[in-house]
């Protein structure tokens, strides 16, 4: 039942942050293993998640603590997981909220009165229910009922609704009218009550900080998610992944400029013209020089996590004989680079290799901020271009991404403009939650990959791109 909590989005994690989590519970059953073995017990019952279940936004490295320890147990004949969902009146829920709950209870009742709060849309549920579980797991293992997992009964319909259910849970759901729920809601006090989910004051609080720099988890933002509901729809991801205040205020007047009877843009739409905007006039690829003999790489983001490993395994590559590295600009590129590498436990002197470039860039840019000269340079020897530089910040809309989609078409323009006999490969570092859902033949996978997207606006965002490189055979 042990229970330690470092939210935050994955690319956010550390490895102190994973280890924190994990260990909590994974040190707690080895050490109960060794003093009182498993096997030799008359039951063993650990407490998973809802969370683990589904895939709770923020959680994953609760979500693999609590996998680890059910895989573990699963080894056991005498032991199951029971999946829990957040209990309302005590552990660390009822902790966490104390006296702040209060103030925003009456915003979060279900139309029959009851506690309907979610975590990442999750149903709260009673101790005296959760024992219920427990009784009933227990009686059935001593049945001789063999279930590794006990899930019990959800709000399935809701579950769907809010986070989207995969294969192997969707069938649960029953099908059922659609019905409006109106919230009262004084817009005036919002942020008041988004103050004191974070247990700020006024005065300690600024506008322009992201919510996470309050110390916001993934439990506070579904709070405040829930708050918001009756004047905008904001996901627990997109308060997480650095929204601030200004942020939030803006949406929210940008929603209330919609009159009444008119319909809302589609998002849809914008993503068409995007595409089209960006997938045409391309030039022909005209060659005129030899082949060349040695590998020219470009590589974008060499700061990020994945940039970083991939910069280093090209520079230790014999076949490689130089790298230019783009990134966003810095007043020391080479610094810069150097604390990347370090932090992510890689050897920060690689970035003194005499073959590798570090430009400070800006693909949007013509010249991709680098200047007429360098950018020759590139045109005319460059083999291969990695792009792995890519902005994360889910309260953005796909017009803010603009200038990233941009700078990929520049890519592309780049790498047809060589005069190499084959143009620069384009390898483009995307997403796997681009394939949830995606009917359109990108690549021939060979398996059906049954993900939940984190959120549409991703999938909008490295469509775009993918879509540009996949019209150009490069």
């Amino acid at each position: 039942m042990t229970l330690v909590l470092s939210d935050g989005l994955f690319t956010n994690q550390t490895e102190d942050s994973i280890r924190r989590v994990v260990n909590a519970k994974w040190d707690s059953l080895t050490t109960l293993d060794t003093v009182a073995p498993i096997q030799t017990l008359d039951f063993c019952v650990s407490f998973s998640s809802v969370s683990t279940l589904l895939g709770n936004q923020g959680q994953s490295n609760y979500s693999m603590a609590n996998t680890i320890v059910d895989g573990y147990l699963a080894r056991h004949k005498n032991a199951f997981s029971l999946c829990v969902p957040s209990v309302s009146d005590l552990g660390y829920f009822a902790r966490y909220q104390g006296a702040r709950w209060s103030t925003v209870k009456s915003t979060m009742l279900s139309p029959d009165g009851g506690f309907s709060l979610s975590l990442g849309s999750l149903s709260l549920t009673q101790s005296t229910e959760l024992c219920a579980y427990l009784e009933d797991g227990l009686l059935k293992l001593y049945s001789g009922v063999r279930a590794q997992y006990y899930i019990p009964e959800l709000p399935w319909n809701q579950l769907h609704k809010e986070v989207g259910l995969g294969s192997d849970t969707v069938h649960l759901t029953t099908k059922e009218e659609t019905t409006t729920v109106v919230r009262e809601g004084d817009e005036s006090n919002v942020f008041d009550k988004v103050l004191s989910l974070l247990d700020l004051s006024a005065s300690d609080f600024s506008p322009e900080v992201p919510f996470t720099s309050y110390g916001m988890d993934s439990l506070a933002a579904t709070r405040i998610s829930e708050v918001l509901r009756p004047h905008i729809k904001i996901s627990q991801m997109q308060l997480l992944g650095g929204m601030t205040w200004d942020q939030l205020e803006a949406k929210m007047q940008e929603a209330g400029t919609v009159t009444d009877g008119a319909s809302p843009p589609n998002p849809a739409d914008h993503l068409v013209k995007m595409v089209e905007k960006y997938s045409k006039n391309f030039g022909d690829h005209i060659p005129s020089s030899q082949p060349p003999t040695e590998d020219i790489i470009v590589i974008t983001g060499t700061t990020g996590s994945i940039g970083s490993s991939i910069l280093v395994n090209c520079l230790k590559s014999p076949n490689v004989k130089r790298i230019y590295a783009l990134n966003r600009s810095s007043e020391d590129p080479l610094e810069a680079q150097k604390v990347a590498l370090e932090r992510r436990g890689l050897d920060p002197s690689l970035a003194d290799t005499p073959k590798l470039t570090l430009l400070n860039a800006d693909l949007s840019a013509g010249d991709l901020g680098i200047g007429e000269l360098l950018l020759e340079e590139l045109r005319t020897t460059v083999t291969h271009i990695i792009h792995a530089g890519w902005l994360i910040n889910w309260s953005f809309d796909l017009s803010r991404f603009d200038p990233l989609i941009r700078g990929t078409r520049n890519l592309i323009d780049l790498s047809l403009s060589s005069p190499l006999p084959t143009p620069p490969r384009i390898i483009f570092i995307s997403s796997v939650a681009v394939l949830s859902g995606c009917e359109c033949p990108l690549l021939d996978v060979g398996f059906h990959l049954d993900l939940t997207i984190l959120t549409q606006l991703s999938k909008a965002m490295k469509c775009v791109s993918r879509t540009s490189l996949s019209r150009n055979t490069l």
